[in-house]
């Protein structure tokens, strides 16, 4: 507006994407402000899980594709080379949680995982039934460098941008983002009673989520 750059498509990208980083940066502080209060509520229902978390896959998706159309513009880099890949078994799986926290859940552990994905990588969504009625076991895979042991303890901690929750794989050129995902991922789980934690894998990084279900009904 002051007339330092010409209000051209690539200005305004470039200041399209600047506000909506801040925007979401607000909205993940505002979440962790909620849970930190204890004033946000656990709404959850009964639901199948593979329609569920295809919804959640596709967003991811879309939500990629528009963040690389206004990157396109302003000589940054988001990933679209990644392969999102959803096992669910059995296919008739239900589980009973919070809907919308566990879109927050397995959305954040999504985008880091492409974060970390060497180029054209897959990153995978499993899920299976638990131990109590309606429990579920969630994972989310990646083939990225993984996270040394001695750094599990650290991975959701606000403002962690180590080796795995901020630092990008080699050859993703992204940026690590504010390390503030996998915390509002872990408060989530916590509303549920659940557990959230790095596994053991052969290759890449392996995120388990367990969620009791019915198991205190």
């Amino acid at each position: 507006m002051d007339g330092v750059s010409a209000a051209d498509p690539e200005t305004m990208r470039t200041a399209l994407k600047q506000t909506e980083r801040l925007g979401r940066l607000v909205e993940t502080l505002l979440d962790l402000s909620r849970l930190d209060n204890g004033v946000v509520p656990l709404k959850a229902r009964r639901f199948e899980v593979w329609p569920y978390l295809s919804g959640v896959l596709k967003e991811a998706n879309m939500v990629a594709s528009a963040r690389a159309a206004i990157a396109s513009g302003s000589g940054s880099h988001t990933r679209t080379d990644v392969h999102l890949h959803l096992d669910v078994s059995p296919p008739e799986l239900t589980a009973h949680a919070d809907a919308e926290r566990l879109h927050q859940v397995v959305a954040n552990l999504i985008d880091n995982a492409v974060k970390h994905s060497p180029p054209h990588g897959r990153v995978t969504v499993r899920a299976r039934r638990g131990p109590y009625p309606e429990s579920l076991d969630l994972e989310v895979l990646d083939e990225g460098p993984g996270i040394p042991q001695s750094e599990w303890h650290r991975v959701f901690e606000r403002f962690n941008r180590g080796s795995h929750a901020g630092a990008p794989a080699k050859g993703s050129a992204i940026d690590g983002g504010t390390g503030l995902g996998l915390a509002i991922a872990r408060w989530a789980v916590d509303l549920h009673g659940g557990h959230i934690g790095v596994a053991e894998s052969p290759r890449g990084c392996r995120i388990r989520v367990t969620l009791p279900g019915l198991s205190d009904a």
